[in-house]
């Protein structure tokens, strides 16, 4: 079948629609609306502002069954009805770059819960591994079982904090937050300041940047 344009389909479908048993309202809705385009499969349908009510009568699920089938038959293919507010291609761009900007929000809006979420999993899950180590340190208060319990903490302190950080280096702030969570909880154990816990926790750190630069 040679290429037919938007306009072209219309007038058939509107041709055809007169052997259906359609209502009023859907031929106000039907000598409102101008075509606009066919992008790929789909009809673009345009109203005047002033005249967007009346897209809703062909968009019921009855009437757009039957302009589906009126479409895919005076095109020779099937085709998607689609009703906008504008009769250009200008009003038709403008609805698919919001859409897309819509979609794009949608889905960095998604990306951003999942990546919270990952983050905040792997520090519970160090949490949970210090709460261990502190459950089966024995004698804890004094100060040489304080100092192994650091040993052996601060450690698994920066291999999550290295990972977190790499894996969603924008959540600075969730990553610190929990990071002083973590002081607060060897604070409590060990008897000393969370200030004194961060400023072991900077030793290590600064002795692991030492050895990598080696």
């Amino acid at each position: 079948m040679p290429e037919v344009n938007a306009e072209q389909v219309w007038q058939r479908v509107v041709e055809l629609l007169r052997g259906e048993d359609v209502n009023p309202p859907v031929w106000n809705a039907v000598w409102a609306a101008q075509p606009v385009t066919i992008d790929e499969n789909t009809f673009v349908l345009g109203f005047k502002p002033v005249d967007m009510h009346h897209a809703s009568y062909l968009e019921t699920s009855a009437t757009r069954s039957i302009i589906h089938r009126l479409l895919k038959q005076a095109a020779g293919r099937d085709l998607q009805l689609r009703c906008i507010e504008g009769t250009t291609m200008e009003a038709w761009q403008r609805t698919k770059a919001r859409e897309q900007a819509a979609v794009e929000h949608l889905t960095g809006a998604v990306r951003e819960r999942t990546e919270i979420r990952t983050a905040q999993q792997r520090w519970e899950k160090l949490d949970q591994d210090v709460a261990n180590v502190i459950r089966r340190t024995r004698t804890r208060g004094l100060a040489l079982t304080n100092a192994k319990l650091l040993l052996e903490t601060l450690p698994m302190i920066a291999e999550t904090e290295t990972a977190a950080r790499r894996a969603a280096p924008q959540l600075s702030e969730l990553h610190d937050r929990e990071l002083n969570r973590i002081f607060d909880r060897l604070a409590t154990s060990c008897s000393i300041s969370a200030t004194a816990v961060a400023l072991e926790y900077l030793r290590v750190i600064s002795r692991r940047q030492e050895k990598a630069e080696q």
